[in-house]
């Protein structure tokens, strides 16, 4: 569990630093009214947004999730919310599955290497590439576990 919120933090960051990039080039490519530019800097600043708040939710979730039993045996047979456990975990490992094998160039980070150049931003993505395959991992994992485990009856009462 604290492995997944260590990762958190630095995907956090990864995403801030992101965003704060994109703003920048969005601001500049305000200024200078390019509509292709000022498009691709919304985008980019609602996929980082949009990226954290995943992730921040989905811990909210695993954290509360991770501690959950079922109450009855209604509820062992009915099991409910094990499909949004299941579409996550697809969902999560499909992320993994992509953020291993995708491949960017510098030369194709455009909106980013605008701001710090791109050879700089392509060493803070190399650098931050382990962090969001290890947060995707641990994220899998934890709702494995869930997956495997919150549906057994529990004994104590």
């Amino acid at each position: 569990m604290s492995l997944l919120v260590s990762a958190l933090a630095a995907l956090a960051l990864v995403e801030c630093f992101r965003g704060v990039s994109a703003v920048m080039s969005f601001t500049a490519a305000a200024a200078s009214d390019d509509a292709d530019v000022v498009v691709t800097g919304v985008l980019a600043v609602v996929t980082s947004a949009s990226s954290f708040t995943q992730a921040s939710i989905q811990l909210v979730f695993i954290v509360d999730a991770l501690r959950r039993v079922v109450g009855s045996a209604g509820q062992q047979r009915r099991k409910p919310g094990r499909t949004l456990v299941t579409f996550l975990l697809l969902a999560n490992v499909s992320l993994l599955v992509v953020t291993v094998f995708e491949v960017e160039r510098p030369e194709n980070i455009t909106i980013h290497s605008a701001v710090c150049g791109a050879m700089a931003w392509y060493i803070i993505e190399r650098a931050a590439f382990p962090l969001a395959i290890f947060y995707r991992f641990q994220s899998v994992i934890c709702l494995s576990i869930i997956w495997n485990s919150a549906y057994t009856l529990s004994r104590q009462k």
